[in-house]
């Protein structure tokens, strides 16, 4: 069909053919010269270069009359102005720029400054090879602060007895804090009837950056120590005398639990489980089955289920971090996950802040920003004072807790030697030094041992300093009447006192002798347990192994890190903010924190950015809620254990920090106040919170730079008279029109503003209208009325001014951190940079572009009714280059699905200007109870690889260029469409109509998705540690010609991802000239 022709085929007679057709003419058949000098051949050849030119000219006439098969530019242009199509614009990419404001250096010290900056203020970027510096100005004023550059989320908090206890550990102030581990120290919760808890150091890690130190504690026993202790209190008790049946199965209870403890040494976690789980559980349900005439049998199994279950709550205690439940294999993620997080899309704010979804009941939530400025607008003297009372003022009491080192030291006599006993004269027997036999000449209390004498004089021990008793396990050995020995197992104990009182004293016995101090403690050594004083007082052991520890150093407490990842909308900032509002632009930049290998190891080094928006602002402290005590607390060396002597080893539960009658702690101890900001939704992406950063001084920017200009004198004598701006391009802004642009272009004739129109026709005499022509070269010509369409400009001197902006297009799509340079610099204005690249910029139509997208403007005519209209609509729309809408149904609704590819294929971010106006147009102009959906085409790349014959005479290194720029033009992205196949005829056809080329072998045609891309790789790299994989590589599949490479149009995703996925757009196929791998042309020799 001739509608279908890329030329019209006329004839054209170059000058031979023409000399030719003429000489052989009947009229001139007695002419029998050639002779090029006779003068009759010379007219005849005059006339065959006119008819040469003629039929030149008649042929691109004829060609350039018509859309389809015109080849200038300017005549596709004049053509589609034949039916009112105005070629659409380009239109200015979109970037985000965050200023850096700097200090008041006149101020001792400098302070922070507010700075105004104006709407257009330019910056420039900074060109990369082959490229232009771009200027972009500001879309609307910013106030700005230095304190506002960069936010940083909170870092540190104080430490509370909870925090420790799921930490495992303490962070102290400095690098240097002389532990090391094994070393004791004592922590000092100072809450009321809560004991110090003694504990051991276990590792010392130093952070020099920012001088704190992290110190992982444990138990003060070690596991097996306490496994031990365990096995004692059931061979004590075990050797009960007491009868009958329950006493037995008591008895046998307790046999069991010996005999599996002793199994069970080197494994504490499944002796703790044995406890719990078996012993604990039958010896209470045995107790309940004591009547009440068993006086014995009844406190016994009591005591021996309370000793039991104290050494259980301490071997917990003891076990390592995360060692107290049992180990659970960690699921490794599906690798999908990795890849989806990757390629996971920034989040989309409102388009404005207009478009924020705001609220009274946010606005004036608790601890609102509203509150305090309200309260400033009441009392003005307050405006200075409030915001640095607020940040500095601690809304909680500061935390005690208080952090001793410990030295340690023995009791007097315990280096003494045994003593010899004489009888005639004889050594008979030494006898083993005690505390009984040592301290028996010295006038101390006895009774539960108030007072102990120390190895040596320790002026480090005061009044009210604490104390540590490490008594070691002993046994003491008895005899009945009959002689029968009986061994009483003790366990050993470590106690916590608060010195009274101190004493020196100097102290000899069994031939040692020292200055010693005699401290006064409360409570006593044996305060709880009577009967063990004697027994210890008669145990070598005891005297020898008791160790005693007494604080010598305070260390100071450091705030914990806050190390939680950014994820949420809700960020705790490290300080008080002030004049932070709703509606604010802001980035997030940093680490990702949410990207996992199938490890389940964080992937370090991916950085990403984001656009989002403030939506409220408070002003308060982070509240801690009161929690009943859980399995994890019982099992951290923090959890309540209460001991036989010296109180608990554990904190209660309750902080006693800003608690509330109702048992909610209202903050951290020593806190202040701090400022929150909520975001208008979660951010797309965690990020690590020691390297995010949050930019508060952000504003929008487009491509372009502010021209003006004089353009001439007006003459009210000329009709149509025009004026060609000297600075092209003309900048047009996306916009939420049919066109999708709208000129920045202002002209004033006598400093009153004259305004654009589409056409002059219709216009009035008097009014003040112009339109605007741009030509091949991007220039801008202001064409004026004649006088009765349009009114003329007044005659003046130099009256007629514009001011406008040009630059335009894909030159300003720069990366992130371009935009560098500032060309407008207003007072105190340090740096600026866009932590995001520009996108949405893109070129005018081009000649191609025209010729299709000109019969679609009387297609839609500026309206959207049809499905068909919502395709052809966006397609006119500038800076879209392709589109397809389709209806389909997403589950829940009928939808409106547009598929859209940019001009050239520029990238298209969703939180560009271009994004958002063009879906506000396709609603407004549009059926406004229709659901629209607007998606990113899909692309698919091609595959091909031919074996190509020459023709004779040809050379392969001449064909083989024409043949690969051929089918790259063919298959480009300008000539194909949305939902296009590629058919095995097309490709050949194209290669054959090379010059040169006599026959084509297509040995490959195929074509590559995303979704193919993603597992070849993730096979190949994070998912290869699974072993050889079952599935064909891609390479694999390559392995035949397909007739038909099918494209599809929009459709159902069958198996979505996520819930916006559940439609997926159309796709696009084409021979990509960056990836020479895909094209692969091989000669045929031979």
């Amino acid at each position: 069909m001739v509608a279908r022709l890329s030329s019209l085929d006329v004839p054209v007679g170059e000058f031979d053919a023409q000399g030719q057709a003429i000489t052989a003419a009947r009229p001139l058949a007695n002419l029998t010269t050639r002779d090029p000098s006779d003068p009759a051949i010379a007219l005849l050849a005059g006339w065959a270069i006119v008819a040469d030119v003629l039929t030149f000219y008649d042929e691109r006439l004829a060609n350039e009359g018509y859309l389809r098969t015109a080849t200038e530019r300017r005549s596709v242009l004049e053509l589609a102005r034949l039916i009112g199509y105005a070629p659409r614009p380009g239109v200015s990419a979109t970037a985000w720029l965050a200023y850096t404001i700097d200090e008041d250096r006149s101020a001792t010290p400098p302070k922070g400054m507010e700075v105004t900056i104006p709407a257009g203020s330019r910056s420039q970027s900074v060109p990369e090879p082959n490229e232009l510096p771009q200027s972009f100005e500001t879309a609307e004023p910013l106030r700005a602060r230095t304190v506002w550059n960069t936010l940083k989320p909170r870092m540190s908090q104080p430490q509370t007895v909870q925090s420790i206890g799921k930490t495992h550990g303490i962070w102290l102030k400095g690098a240097t804090t002389g532990l090391k581990a094994n070393d004791p120290i004592l922590i000092d919760p100072a809450l009321p009837g809560v004991m110090p808890v003694p504990l051991r150091v276990v590792e010392v890690k130093a952070d020099t950056s920012t001088e704190r130190t992290f110190v992982t504690l444990r138990f003060w026993s070690t596991p097996q120590q306490t496994a031990a202790a365990v096995v004692g209190i059931a061979a004590k008790h075990e050797s009960n005398t007491l009868s009958g049946a329950t006493a037995d199965n008591a008895r046998a209870v307790l046999g069991k639990l010996r005999t599996t403890a002793n199994e069970l040494t080197d494994d504490p976690h499944r002796l703790s489980e044995f406890v719990a789980s078996e012993t604990l559980p039958a010896l209470k349900e045995l107790q309940k089955g004591v009547s009440g005439r068993a006086k014995n049998l009844g406190p016994w199994l009591g005591t021996t289920i309370d000793e039991l279950s104290s050494a259980h709550t301490e071997l917990l205690a003891s076990l390592p971090a995360n060692a107290n439940s049992p180990p659970t294999a960690t699921p490794t993620p599906p690798v999908e996950l990795f890849w989806n997080a990757l390629k996971k899309a920034p989040s989309v704010p409102p388009a404005s802040a207009v478009k924020l979804n705001r609220s009274i009941a946010t606005a004036f939530t608790p601890g609102a920003d509203v509150f305090p400025r309200l309260l400033t607008a009441f009392q003005s003297p307050l405006a200075k004072v409030l915001v640095p009372a607020l940040a500095n003022a601690s809304v909680a009491p500061a935390a005690e807790i208080k952090v001793y080192a410990l030295r340690v030291s023995a009791l007097f006599g315990h280096n003494t030697p045994a003593q010899p006993v004489f009888s005639n004269g004889n050594v008979t027997r030494f006898d083993q030094p005690t505390i009984e036999n040592t301290w028996d000449g010295f006038a101390l209390p006895k009774a539960n041992f108030p007072v102990i004498a120390l190895d040596a004089e320790y002026e480090q021990i005061r009044p009210e300093s604490l104390l540590v008793i490490e008594r070691p396990p002993f046994e003491q050995t008895s005899h009945d009447t009959t002689g029968l020995a009986t061994v009483t197992q003790f366990d050993g104990k470590t106690t916590v006192h608060t010195v009274q009182s101190t004493a020196a004293s100097t102290l000899a016995a069994l031939g040692v002798s020292a200055k010693v101090t005699l401290p006064t403690i409360s409570p006593a050594w044996f305060a709880k347990s009577p009967s063990d004083a004697v027994a210890a007082a008669a145990s070598t052991q005891v005297l020898r192994g008791t160790r005693v520890y007494f604080q010598t150093e305070l260390l100071p407490l450091a705030e914990a890190p806050v190390t939680d990842p950014v994820c949420k909308a809700e960020i705790e900032l490290d300080g008080l903010y002030d004049g932070l509002e709703a509606g604010r632009w802001v980035i997030l930049s940093g680490e990702r924190a949410d990207v996992f290998d199938v490890n389940c190891q964080q992937v370090k080094g991916i950085q990403s950015s984001e656009l989002t928006m403030i939506l409220s602002v408070s002003h308060r402290v982070q509240p801690l809620k009161q929690q009943a005590p859980t399995q994890s607390d019982q099992t951290s060396f923090v959890g309540p254990a209460p001991l036989p002597d010296g109180g608990q080893l554990g904190f209660n539960q309750s902080s006693g920090y800003g608690e509330t009658e109702s048992g909610e702690i209202s903050a951290l101890p020593g806190d202040k106040t701090h400022t929150f900001i909520t975001l208008s939704k979660d951010p797309a992406y965690c990020y690590v919170r020691e390297k995010v950063t949050i930019y508060a001084n952000v504003v929008k920017a487009s491509h372009g730079e502010t021209r003006s200009e004089v353009l001439g004198s007006g003459d009210a004598s000329k009709p149509m008279q025009s004026f060609t701006l000297r600075q092209p391009p003309l900048t047009f802004l996306p916009a939420a029109t049919a066109a999708g642009a709208a000129s920045t272009l202002v002209l004033r004739v006598n400093e009153i503003e004259w305004h654009e129109a589409d056409t002059l026709a219709g216009s009035s005499p008097e009014d003040r209208k112009f339109i605007t022509k741009t030509d091949d070269e991007s220039k801008t010509t202001v064409v004026f009325g004649n006088g009765w369409q349009g009114a003329r400009p007044p005659t003046g001197r130099e009256n007629i001014t514009a001011v406008y902006r040009n630059g335009i297009g894909e030159p300003g799509n720069v990366k992130a951190g371009q935009i560098n340079q500032l060309t407008t610099r207003p007072l105190g204005v340090k740096e600026v940079v866009n932590p995001l690249p520009a996108t949405g910029g893109a070129n005018r139509e081009g000649r191609d572009q025209i010729r299709k997208n000109a019969p679609l403007g009387v297609l839609a005519l500026d309206r959207v009714v049809s499905g068909q209209d919502y395709a052809d609509f966006t397609r006119t729309f500038a800076g879209i280059g392709k589109a397809s809408a389709v209806k389909l149904s997403d589950g829940a609704r009928e939808v409106v699905h547009v598929t859209i590819a940019g001009a050239n294929d520029i990238p298209i971010d969703p939180i560009s200007d271009l994004y958002h106006n063009l879906g506000r147009a396709l609603r407004e102009l549009g059926d406004p109870h229709v659901a629209i959906e607007v998606r990113l085409r899909e692309m698919l790349t091609l595959i091909i690889s031919a074996n190509v014959g020459v023709l004779p005479d040809y050379a392969w290194e001449f064909v083989e260029p024409k043949v690969r720029a051929a089918l790259l033009d063919m298959f480009s992205f300008e000539r194909r469409d949305l939902a296009q196949d590629v058919t095995k005829s097309e490709v050949i056809s194209t290669i054959q109509r090379v010059p040169g080329v006599a026959f084509v072998d297509l040995e490959l045609l195929a074509a590559s998705s995303e979704s193919d891309m993603e597992a070849e790789l993730l096979k190949t790299t994070v998912n290869a540690g699974k072993g050889p994989s079952t599935v064909k590589s891609f390479s694999e599949s390559l392995t035949s010609v397909k007739c038909r490479v099918v494209v599809e149009p929009a459709r159902v995703n069958k198996a979505p991802t996520k819930f916006s996925d559940r439609i997926a757009p159309a796709q696009i196929a084409v021979l990509s000239p960056a990836l020479p791998e895909t094209l692969v042309l091989t000669e045929v020799t031979g």
